[in-house]
């Protein structure tokens, strides 16, 4: 009996002590924490082709413009690929244009044939009316009646390479299956060629750069990174009972370790789904007999707002975050 009253007694203090510490935490203005961290928008800088480094225009940690040329590559072989493609792109357009030509030829073959048609009629008549009167053997029309058969199955195969001819014809050279795929091949090696010359897609610091002339390099292979001078946030990690009153939109003062004395203003961007435990490679198993409850913290993004341009922030560092509740 006097263990019952024992675990129940422990069991109000601690449902007492969490509901104290839920209410002062409620009532708080502001709530902070300083397990945080600066991260910022970073993109991964890679060669659209395979090729060897000529030029790097860039040097390590420099700040770059949009648009701004990072490195070069050899672009010799690209420029045999284009007038590889330009060549293949001359001979589809004479094929093309001999296809139109084969057009006309079979379609004078056909003329060609039908006079030899009327000629051959004529001769059959002429066959038929002298061997009725005894002037010429019968088979004289004989003869006449099966050149005028062979002349027949001429004009057949004559018209029919008109139809085959006209098919593969087309009046516009430039639109020609053949005509199309060079013309495709010829667009493909001169944007190779471009992809030669790496320019920076947004204005950044060119960090983790190790990137020297001579390097052979593979396609889409990231060679470093552009972190953005502009999409600085930081991951501020609140215990699980400081997040009630935290919500998108309110502000937040940031003051790094490494930048003492100076304060960033910011606001809350979004409040991550889970805790950071429970995205971990190999999360906990809770389910133990000697199970202990700890609070779990629970990633908040805060975005940092009104930076001076020309901000440089070291990405990881440390920072003590506040924010805003009322």
């Amino acid at each position: 009996m006097k263990k019952v009253t024992k675990l129940a007694i422990f069991g109000v203090i601690a449902v007492s002590a969490l509901a104290g510490f839920a209410w002062t935490q409620a009532n708080k203005p502001t709530r902070s924490t300083q397990n945080a961290y600066v991260g910022a928008d970073a993109i991964p800088v890679a060669t659209q082709i395979a090729g060897r480094v000529t030029q790097v225009h860039v040097k390590p940690n420099a700040s770059v413009a949009a648009g701004e040329p990072l490195l070069d590559l050899d672009d010799r072989p690209y420029q045999v690929a284009i007038e590889r493609a330009q060549a293949k792109l001359a001979q589809a357009r004479l094929a093309a244009r001999e296809s139109l030509a084969e057009v006309s030829a079979a379609e004078a073959e056909v003329k060609r044939v039908e006079h030899q048609i009327g000629q051959a009629r004529t001769r059959l008549a002429r066959a038929n009316d002298l061997a009725r009167r005894g002037f010429i053997a019968p088979q004289s029309a004989d003869d006449a009646q099966a050149q005028l058969a062979i002349e027949l199955a001429s004009l057949d195969a004559a018209r029919a390479r008109v139809v085959r001819a006209r098919t593969e014809a087309y009046a516009d050279v430039d639109q020609h299956p053949a005509v199309l795929a060079a013309l495709a091949e010829l667009r493909q090696a001169e944007l190779d060629l471009e992809y030669t010359h790496v320019r920076a897609p947004a204005a950044g610091r060119a960090t983790n750069m190790k990137l020297t002339v001579g390097t052979q390099v593979q396609a889409n292979a990231p060679l470093f990174m552009l972190v953005s001078e502009t999409g600085y946030w930081v991951d501020a990690n609140f215990k699980e009972g400081e997040l009630p009153g935290i919500a998108p939109g309110q502000g937040a003062e940031v003051e790094l370790d490494a930048l003492p004395g100076t304060r960033f203003k910011g606001v809350v961007e979004s409040i991550s789904p889970g805790t950071g435990a429970a995205f971990a490679l190999l999360p906990p198993q809770n389910a133990t007999g000697n199970w202990v409850k700890t609070a779990q913290r629970v990633p908040v993004r805060i975005r940092l707002t009104q930076l001076a341009p020309g901000t440089a922030l070291p990405i990881g560092a440390s920072a003590n975050v506040t924010v805003q509740v009322r």
